[in-house]
């Protein structure tokens, strides 16, 4: 069955909709089942968010977003979800070579699995992201994955900053990383490279 498709029931006919598996967003045939006044109840899939909602006359819904640290397992499409990322964590685990972006990071390395508040911030942000953690002994890892190709890695040792590794279609920002193949000092790297994206903006 599709939970995102149509319900089983007549149209207007559902005075509450308890959804326990979270969306995206909410499906049309949500609110198309339920009757004026009616009442969903759903959790923002990525996130511990949850969501109240009567419906309107004109067919929409009225609500609020609560701060309940609730979850459900996303409404799945195909064999994976999101799709491509479980390929592209183990990429971002052994990727080492040309065209990566290379930097120490400012923040401590965190599980953002488990960190409700920073996994809710992150998927309304940047939402698809597929996140892993892991720690062995002083060392811990954490892995992002994007299906459009973008990833990142970053290891750090105690109390060091992390070292980053970044690569895909998101470029990151020329003030916080450099070429891994760029021998230049990161600070001549990134001033080069913003005269060069300031010469192209002029031109355009």
């Amino acid at each position: 069955m599709d939970a995102t498709g149509h319900l089983p029931c007549p149209a207007g006919s559902a005075d509450r909709l308890v959804a326990t598996v979270s969306v995206p967003s909410v499906p049309p045939s949500w609110l198309n089942a339920l009757c004026i006044g009616g009442r969903l109840v759903t959790t923002v899939a990525g996130t511990s968010l949850s969501v109240t909602a009567e419906k309107d006359p004109e067919g929409g819904a009225t609500g609020r977003v609560k701060w309940d640290r609730a979850g459900f397992m996303h409404a799945r499409h195909g064999q994976d979800y999101p799709p491509g990322a479980t390929d592209l964590l183990g990429m971002a685990e052994v990727a080492d070579g040309e065209g990566e972006y290379v930097a120490r990071g400012r923040y401590p390395i965190v599980d953002v699995a488990n960190a409700w508040d920073l996994a809710s911030m992150l998927e309304l942000t940047a939402p698809g992201i597929a996140h892993h953690y892991r720690e062995g002994g002083e060392q811990r890892t954490a892995f992002m994955a994007h299906g459009d190709g973008s990833w990142a890695r970053a290891t750090a040792a105690g109390p060091e900053q992390p070292l980053v590794h970044q690569g895909g279609t998101r470029r990151p920002s020329v003030h916080q990383a450099r070429r891994h193949d760029d021998p230049r000092p990161r600070e001549v790297a990134s001033e080069v490279e913003l005269t060069q994206r300031s010469a192209a903006s002029s031109r355009s």
